[in-house]
């Protein structure tokens, strides 16, 4: 859809299949071969149109996006990106999709996803259940930096479908004969970490920094308090609530930004970010619909703070790939042992004083985890060299 606007895009009438205007069966395959992906949240966003904008570049495979209406009705940019890449693509209503999952998979020749069929701990999708029964060939790509059934076992050792199952690191030999069977283990690929912002920056992003430029330093803290309390207990909760208010007490002129897993609210923190916020006007909240630049990613608000304290999660990666010193908030993961560790209000006012004294962690987590642009490339390889062989 080279040269249409995004409405344009968004008007297309998908009822069944990837193409309106080719409803190839399997058996007439064309070349170059197609490869479906559907994308309805910013995150898969991430994971997924880095690679496909670098696989259309390359031009040996055919990708196609569906993706979901909303992410481009909250933010024109999504809409602006993928119009600008060249990617074929069309807009669709989350039931929509679920819709067309039923029937494309039979049209396309692979699809990338980092939902496996098989490897899964929630209820199965109507669209996943559709994809195992197609046979179509699947390319999984990790997506988070700690993850269950990759680099964390749960329940066992998991059977994967996918026919390439693509990891940011190899987590050796023996985490994968916790998290994978024999055959799965057979299929993984190392591709190094492939997640990016492609976006433009936010409109606002120039005036926003103007209105902070008053604080000496802007934090952004990243957290899972709420979310997941096997590892983040109620006390925890208020215990952290608590020592950021000291902090914001003895720091008025540092700005201190909380943002809860991916901007998500919830009921037993809201109470608490409300009470923060409205006690220490140097304390921002911000999530989904409220806070900096309103409702926008993460990597916007990142983009006008000095520094980033996360709890173990893919923020640091991010953080660390926009060149923003990160400190680990409460670690409890040995993937994340190199960098600060805060567990205290007095190991968070050090690391804002000299965060300096990330650098040394952040380079070692940047070389285990290779550079973005080559990583695009090695990860299209992999998908070019496996659709590829299955057409000759």
């Amino acid at each position: 859809m080279t040269g249409t606007k995004p409405c344009d895009v968004h008007r297309s009438k998908v009822t069944i299949g990837i193409y309106m205007t080719d409803r190839l069966s399997k058996s007439s395959r064309r070349h170059p071969p197609r490869l479906l992906a559907f994308v309805t949240s910013r995150p898969a966003f991430e994971i997924t149109f880095p690679i496909l904008e670098r696989l259309h570049q390359r031009g040996r495979v055919a990708p196609h996006l569906v993706l979901r209406s909303r992410l481009r009705d909250r933010d024109p940019r999504y809409g602006q990106v993928v119009h600008d890449s060249g990617i074929s693509a069309s807009w669709q209503t989350t039931g929509r999709i679920e819709i067309l999952g039923l029937a494309s998979y039979w049209l396309a020749d692979a699809v990338y996803a980092h939902v496996d069929p098989l490897a899964q701990f929630k209820r199965v999708r109507l669209r996943d259940r559709a994809l195992k029964a197609s046979g179509c060939p699947l390319f999984y790509i990790q997506h988070g930096m700690i993850q269950w059934g990759v680099n964390r076992p749960k329940k066992g050792a998991l059977d994967y479908y996918a026919d390439r199952i693509l990891l940011w690191t190899n987590p050796g030999s023996d985490m994968l004969s916790q998290t994978m069977t024999e055959a799965a283990r057979a299929k993984v690929r190392e591709v190094g970490f492939v997640k990016a912002n492609p976006l433009s920056p936010h409109h606002d992003t120039e005036r926003v920094r103007g209105e902070l430029s008053g604080f000496r330093k802007r934090v952004l803290i990243c957290h899972k308090f709420g979310q997941e309390k096997r590892r983040f207990s109620t006390e925890m909760l208020a215990g952290a609530y608590a020592w950021i208010g000291e902090l914001a007490d003895r720091h008025a002129d540092v700005l201190f930004v909380l943002r809860g897993h991916r901007g998500r609210g919830h009921d037993q923190r809201d109470a608490l970010d409300r009470a923060t916020e409205q006690a220490h006007p140097n304390v921002i909240i911000s999530k989904q619909g409220k806070g900096l630049l309103g409702s926008t990613n993460m990597h916007d608000v990142m983009e006008v703070c000095d520094s980033v304290i996360s709890h173990p999660s893919t923020v640091v990666l991010d953080a660390i790939y926009e060149d923003r010193p990160v400190a680990v908030l409460n670690n409890t993961d040995d993937l994340l042992n190199d960098l600060p560790n805060i567990n205290s209000a007095e190991d968070l006012e050090a690391f804002i004083e000299h965060p300096e004294v990330s650098e040394s962690g952040m380079a070692a987590l940047r070389s285990d985890y290779g550079e973005i642009d080559r990583n695009l490339d090695r990860a299209a390889e992999v998908i070019e060299e496996h659709m590829l062989s299955r057409m000759s």
